[in-house]
């Protein structure tokens, strides 16, 4: 019997040890749990700066998705084809798209399936009950229709810069963005089929969209971004209703000093590929391009002789300047898919300079802006150095004697503001030229002096060789011009003997108080 007790007790023991251990158990992994979700929200905190987002881009992921849809390999076999009229081939690279877009679980794919055709399309929400939708599109299909025995239904198009390039930094412009969601605004992300053969595919789109007033706040197309190798350059093609967007993408690329060049072109006949789709339904749209003409050379572009050929493939494509065009398109849509509110316009403000009496004098002065902006200073239309983080910006100008108007613009996506203030500089006196003539003189000797600041008052004291004085002759300045003064002197007249010889002239000026000389010597032959 006690043998019984004993060993209920150890029972009852050993149940509230297993219960303590349990509790234990769940208290730590709670802790564990806790500390995780920290950790996570944590990282996507300290992700959200568009700097730090252009920091996430690869240069690998955008080379991988370029050669995978350069080959859409079946079975492991390339194909080199993406063509519409290839169903199987084309919905194969639309799954491709498709499993890439699902990796971030932030974003909704689905298959938006029209007329035996196929778009791919993820939509990371925006937090906010906003409607605003910001689109990001390209065209995954691919033609070789430049080689003369091109057949859609069996030949090959490898389309690697048409539009593989485009399709990867879509790709990775999901990636990367959806490690900073949510955001304020909803990011759409589009790969349209049949670009090739119409724009098929942004035009059901762009009209589904209209159909259901959808609040496409601005569409960017992304359309063969990979052929310069001269120039790390990307031409922004648009119409005037969203030469917004393409001035944003001009600012953004010097504001993050990516060392990308953006060439604006504003010509709304410019219409081949699919921002038409959504200007014909009234959005705003802009396409990024290596050249919005890519047969034609210019003299930052050498033609593409590749495209819509059967080699158009990866090795033809400038992966580094794809990856400049993707750190920038990333940049612009982290800021425009969490502005909320008006567009407000900067403020600027001057300092007056620290030094007004040498050249070049360093202006000073500070903005607030919610958009990259570029500041220009006048006088000499010198671009501001910007200090980002502080809001500070400071640029070295050239100015004259006297009162100057300075002034700073601010040129921002919202707007240009300027701001003036007047500056006195008064440069350390200089001469200019201080000049005898004739010399050798004869009769009549001329002097002449220059500065540059005006003068207030002059003379010239001429010595013999042994230092003694000779003649003070004071100077008169010109009506129009006191940096400018003149005397004369004549030797005939001089009223002592002028030997000939070598006789040192001192010209001496005083400025605001103080006294500056310089000397010439005058050589006397009679």
């Amino acid at each position: 019997m006690e043998n019984k007790k004993t060993q209920r007790v150890e029972e009852a023991i050993s149940g509230k040890r297993v219960a303590v251990g349990r509790r234990h158990m769940a208290f730590r992994l709670f802790i564990s749990v806790h500390c995780y979700l920290f950790l996570c929200f944590s990282l996507l905190a300290f992700a959200q700066s568009p700097e730090e987002l252009i920091a996430l881009v690869s240069g690998d992921e955008l080379w991988t998705h370029i050669a995978v849809l350069e080959k859409n390999p079946v079975d492991g076999k390339p194909t080199y084809s993406r063509s519409t009229y290839r169903r199987e081939l084309a919905n194969r690279a639309a799954g491709y798209i498709a499993d890439e877009l699902r990796k971030s679980p932030q974003i909704d794919v689905e298959y938006d399936d029209f007329s035996g055709f196929r778009n791919v399309a993820g939509t990371l929400r925006g937090a906010s009950a906003s409607p605003r939708v910001y689109l990001i599109g390209a065209h995954y299909d691919s033609q070789a229709s430049r080689e003369p025995d091109w057949n859609p239904y069996f030949s090959s198009a490898p389309g690697a810069d048409d539009n593989a390039s485009g399709v990867a930094v879509l790709l990775e412009m999901a990636r990367v963005l959806s490690t900073a969601a949510p955001y304020a605004h909803t990011i759409r992300f589009v790969a349209f089929d049949a670009g090739e053969i119409g724009m098929l595919g942004s035009r059901h789109d762009a009209a589904r969209a209209a159909g259901n007033a959808e609040e496409i706040a601005g569409m960017f197309n992304l359309d063969m971004l990979g052929f310069n190798w001269s120039f790390a350059r990307v031409q922004v093609v648009t119409d005037r209703p969203s030469l917004w967007f393409a001035n944003y993408l001009w600012l953004a690329s010097r504001w993050y000093e990516l060392d990308l060049e953006v060439s604006r072109n504003l010509d709304p006949k410019l219409a081949n590929s699919d921002h038409k789709s959504f200007w014909d339904v009234g959005y705003r749209a802009v396409m990024l391009t290596e050249n919005g003409e890519s047969w034609m050379n210019t003299a930052r572009y050498a033609a593409n002789p590749y495209f819509h050929t059967y080699q158009d493939t990866s090795e033809t494509v400038n992966v580094d300047l794809v990856r400049k065009i993707a750190q920038l398109m990333i940049a612009v849509v982290a800021e425009l898919a969490d502005q909320e509110g008006k567009r407000s316009l900067p403020d600027i403000y001057l300092y007056p300079p620290a030094q007004n009496t040498q050249n070049p004098v360093t202006i000073h002065g500070k903005f607030v802006s919610q958009f990259p902006l570029h500041i220009v200073i006048q006088p000499g239309d010198v671009e501001a150095t910007l200090d980002r983080a502080a809001g500070k910006f400071s640029a070295s100008v050239q100015l004259v004697g006297g009162i100057n108007t300075v002034s700073a613009t601010a040129i921002s996506p919202a707007g240009v503001r300027s701001t003036v203030m007047e500056v006195k500089f008064l440069p350390e006196f200089r001469f200019r030229d201080a000049i005898v003539f004739p010399n050798p003189g004869r009769e009549l000797v001329q002097f002449w002096c220059t500065g540059e600041r005006p003068m207030d008052a002059m003379r010239v004291l001429v010595y013999r060789p042994d230092g003694t004085l000779v003649r003070t002759i004071k100077g008169v300045p010109e009506k129009s011009d006191k940096k400018i003064w003149r005397t004369w002197w004549n030797l005939k007249s001089a009223g002592v003997p002028i030997a000939n010889g070598l006789y040192p002239c001192l010209f001496e000026v005083t400025v605001d108080g103080e006294t500056y000389r310089t000397e010439v010597t005058l050589a006397v032959e009679r």
